[in-house]
């Protein structure tokens, strides 16, 4: 009868993705800048022992980079999906999601020390072939397992999703949004290459990746797996 009633109402479109990207920027800058810091403190422990040995400093980074990397990615996950980036979110985020990002980040990390290991065998012993062959299917191996983990993270902190879950829905977004996961490896390449403009440019980076996935992820979620919605955290 022309009367508004409350299941006439629509919910908004989401605004465009590069204006969201920028609002999140600007309004959680405090506190992505200052758990950023936090991370690098976190990170002091990787670089100590990567100076006694590599493969050592990255299975130490599987246990405290990657929580850290996994806890600053929830208050950028809470601005993606219209809330607000808080800075106690990330101290929260990081027990939360503790045990799930190591278990995650821990068989990159354990192929990636061994594949140093190997290329070091492989100087020692330049004709052998079959030492070569290892090597590069680890290296495989290793490109395959890091294009997963640039959904992994930005899941488990925009769902708080199991663990076999979080894998195959990382699985699903690779095969079935194929382009935006290859603007995502160019944009992240980008990022670290910026880095070599001036040091202090790391303390801006991983809060820009962690705004930029966690936006990207939210949205193809949407499209790919809708139901998924029905989860938010």
């Amino acid at each position: 009868s022309g009367v508004w009633k409350s299941h006439d109402e629509r919910p908004l479109p989401p605004p465009p993705f590069l204006r969201r990207v920028f609002t999140d920027m600007w309004e959680g800058m405090f506190a992505l800048l200052v758990w950023t810091v936090a991370l690098w403190a976190i990170t002091i422990p990787v670089m100590l022992a990567g100076t006694i040995s590599v493969p050592m400093g990255m299975l130490v980074a599987a246990f405290t980079s990657a929580p850290g990397l996994a806890s600053l990615l929830v208050p950028a996950a809470n601005a993606a999906r219209g809330g607000f980036a808080r800075l106690g979110d990330a101290l929260r985020g990081l027990i939360r999601l503790y045990g799930r990002s190591v278990t995650l980040a821990l068989p990159l990390a354990i192929l990636a020390a061994l594949n140093w290991i190997t290329s070091d065998i492989v100087k020692a012993f330049p004709g052998r072939a079959e030492l070569s062959l290892v090597w590069a299917l680890q290296v495989g191996f290793i490109l395959v397992m890091a294009i997963l983990h640039l959904y992994l993270y930005p899941l488990l902190a925009l769902y708080d999703t199991p663990l076999k879950q979080t894998v195959a829905l990382a699985a699903v977004l690779i095969g079935r949004c194929f382009w935006q996961t290859l603007a995502l490896l160019v944009v992240g390449v980008a990022l670290l290459a910026a880095t070599l403009i001036h040091p202090l440019v790391w303390l801006f980076v991983p809060g820009i990746w962690c705004v930029i996935v966690t936006n990207a992820t939210w949205r193809m979620v949407r499209r790919v797996v809708p139901s998924l919605t029905g989860i938010d955290k």
